[in-house]
């Protein structure tokens, strides 16, 4: 008798540890309904939380500022690269890996957080000064 749908999505995902590049990592075998494919892939590939910074903006695509985060990434590869390799920190190189650093600090999802608790703790104060009066 074949197996329901239900049940083989129930014993999926099947993980077994691998070796991949000397590092021990958990793999999944995932199946795409849509696409009719079957494949594995590492476990934090797996309903990842994306952070896409997109808006709608007449004269910009709505992916317009990602992309040129990822120019601003790039970028900083070849300064840390060339940095690795030459052992001086300064100029354009310096720029790029500081800009770098800075919009890692400020995307991380941790840090929109505490921005986000930050802001409702002061409005929330602002309020409550506004009723005392």
């Amino acid at each position: 008798m074949a197996k329901k749908l239900d049940d083989i999505i129930a014993t999926l995902p099947a993980q077994r540890r691998a070796q991949i590049d000397g590092r021990a990592m958990k793999l999944a075998v995932v199946h795409d309904l849509q696409a009719k494919k079957t494949y594995e892939t590492n476990t934090r590939n797996i309903c990842a939380q994306r952070d896409f910074m997109r808006f709608e903006v007449e004269d910009r695509k709505p992916d317009w500022l990602e992309e040129e985060f990822g120019k601003l990434e790039s970028s900083a590869v070849t300064a840390i690269r060339e940095v690795a390799t030459s052992d001086i920190f300064d100029g354009g190189n310096k720029n790029y890996i500081l800009n770098l650093m800075a919009l890692l600090a400020v995307r991380s999802p941790e840090q929109r957080e505490n921005m986000r608790e930050f802001q409702a703790r002061v409005a929330e104060r602002v309020m409550d000064l506004k009723l005392k009066v």
